[in-house]
């Protein structure tokens, strides 16, 4: 069973409009596209934008139905990303090319008893979304709610009982579990992760770049740990003893977990 929220393939960046277009063929994605363009024309017209593939070349007469759309709205193309086919692609359309989506090093640190912190390994998008917050877990931290238009619009789903491998839930908004998730389950949210239960498979928080996103359980132990372009991964064999509330959150440029203590 897989969950799956509306996750806009249109977001803004700080350098302007970030069209992802790598988890689907083009022409399937264009009436998304159009739709996302045509909610708020004045918000997009005259913005820069970058096209962002993965190694898949687009089909022709959907790219120039994208470039049309995009010329609707007075939308300057500032060029493409993706693989080597991508990259011959933007030679050929006469487009400059931006090079491959940003992966960061493959050396990543890992999480020890002691610190359970990495550095970023990602050199990619910057957190330029406002805060998503779930109340909750913005009450234990005792930071003020702020929202966006955007944040609005997001919406936390609820899971009742344990999520197992192979499962996946990913929403435009928070996720709270009430239950366990077990190793090769996935949780992707653009906002934050909260865990009634163990935590041992794979979370994403703030998804769409937001580092002030965080990860909470009952008993921290994912395989993997991302909040927005930071990324950490368990050492192998590591298990603690007793489990305990704790929480991930992003601090000078990497993830740390700190224990969960209850506001006063």
């Amino acid at each position: 069973m897989s969950v799956w929220g509306a996750m806009p393939i249109v977001r803004g960046t700080r350098s302007g409009l970030e069209f992802d277009l790598f988890e689907a063929p083009l022409a399937e994605l264009l009436p998304e596209i159009r739709a996302k363009l045509e909610a708020s024309p004045d918000f997009y017209r005259g913005a820069g934008g970058v096209l962002s593939f993965g190694d898949a070349v687009p089909d022709e007469g959907a790219f120039d139905d994208l470039l049309a759309a995009l010329a609707e709205r007075e939308i300057q193309l500032a060029g493409v990303r993706g693989g080597p086919a991508i990259a011959e692609f933007a030679e050929r359309r006469g487009l400059a090319y931006l090079g491959p989506l940003a992966k960061g090093p493959s050396k990543v640190r890992r999480l020890s008893a002691a610190a359970r912190s990495t550095q970023a390994d990602f050199a990619g998008a910057r957190a330029d979304l406002a805060r998503r917050r779930l109340r909750a877990v913005r009450e234990l931290e005792g930071v003020p709610a702020a929202r966006s238009s955007d944040e609005a619009a997001a919406e936390t789903v609820l899971h009742r009982g344990t999520l197992r491998g192979g499962q996946a839930i990913r929403q435009r908004g928070s996720i709270v579990v009430l239950g366990d998730v077990n190793p090769g389950a996935e949780l992707i949210a653009t906002g934050d992760i909260v865990v009634v239960g163990a935590l041992r498979g794979i979370a994403h928080a703030g998804a769409q770049g937001d580092v002030g996103a965080c990860v909470f359980a009952l008993d921290l132990a994912p395989t993997q740990l991302r909040i927005g372009p930071h990324i950490a991964v368990a050492p192998e064999g590591e298990r603690r003893h007793i489990p305990a509330p704790e929480l991930a959150r992003v601090e000078d440029g990497r993830i740390v977990i700190v224990p969960y203590a209850p506001p006063r």
